[in-house]
């Protein structure tokens, strides 16, 4: 049976290396929107600002960026990562310029579901929590609680899924010479996650 542990540290500077290449940055625009389309059209039925873009509806972009170093927790059979960052929201105008509408922050707290596919340790994020607060307006100040269930439903249908897709690349783990494993078991811990494993050796 072999034993590798990843401490809690070792999690927090891979964090910090994502962060810093700008893994954790997301654009979202019409074109790339996989359930609906995102226009002014649905803002301007909240904000009476954004309706002036709605007698003819505008395509809407989202730029979502982390502004913190996300923070890992390892507890006992938990695995989470908080996430404070910022979206804002731009209308494409007929010339292809891009004019903000308004900015919020965002604090979101995730779970990742740990599995182990060849070699790899992969990832798959869930949302549990989320929070919105207006940072910045340019169509005066609407009540952001209007809101919460259109940005919400975005994270979970488009933001969520390209994490994912990330995650899913795997991260490898140490490579032993001509040594495989077999039947990997995943356990976390406080401060720590263990993987325990059978092994194969190759001759």
């Amino acid at each position: 049976m072999l034993y590798l542990a990843f401490s809690e540290y070792f999690f927090q500077t891979s964090s910090f290396a994502y962060y810093t290449a700008g893994a954790f940055n997301i654009t979202i625009a019409e074109e790339t929107c996989s359930y609906f389309n995102i226009s002014t059209e649905i803002f301007g039925s909240i904000i009476p600002e954004v309706a002036k873009y709605s007698v003819t509806p505008y395509p809407v972009m989202l730029k979502l960026m982390a502004t913190e170093i996300p923070v890992i927790s390892l507890k006992q059979d938990s695995f989470t990562v908080d996430i404070q960052g910022s979206m804002e929201v731009f209308a494409v105008l007929p010339d292809s310029t891009t004019q903000s509408l308004f900015t919020m922050n965002v604090a979101a707290n995730t779970s990742i579901a740990l599995n182990i596919f060849d070699q790899k340790l992969m990832g798959s994020l869930c949302l549990n929590r989320l929070q919105f607060s207006l940072a910045h307006s340019n169509v005066g100040f609407f009540e952001i609680s209007l809101l919460e269930n259109i940005l919400s439903y975005i994270l979970q249908t488009e933001v969520i899924p390209s994490a994912n897709a990330k995650l899913s690349k795997g991260f490898p783990l140490p490579n032993l010479a001509n040594v495989t494993l077999m039947r990997p078991h995943i356990t976390i811990a406080q401060g720590y996650m263990l993987i325990s494993t059978d092994v194969h050796y190759r001759h």
